[in-house]
């Protein structure tokens, strides 16, 4: 399932957008996570398991965001 989220600004006035960093950084991480599966549907073989959110979230404690990001920019260059 794909989940949509959406955010409202509560500070509609403020520019000053403290998060929004982040946002860009998984927006990234997301475009690399897409072009790599893409990528792998070309690769005789090879399988990718999806929708698997118990056994995702029984390691959830050993996820970091800096590492995982680390991790994709490395597969991607």
């Amino acid at each position: 399932k794909n989940t949509k989220m959406q955010f409202e600004d509560m500070n509609v006035r403020d520019m000053h957008r403290p998060y929004k960093k982040y946002i860009q950084r998984i927006d990234e991480m997301e475009r690399i996570i897409r072009f790599l599966l893409e990528e792998l549907t070309r690769v005789p073989g090879a399988e990718v398991v999806k929708n698997n959110v118990d056994a995702f979230l029984d390691h959830s404690d050993s996820y970091k965001l800096d590492e995982v990001e680390s991790e994709l920019l490395k597969i991607h260059k």
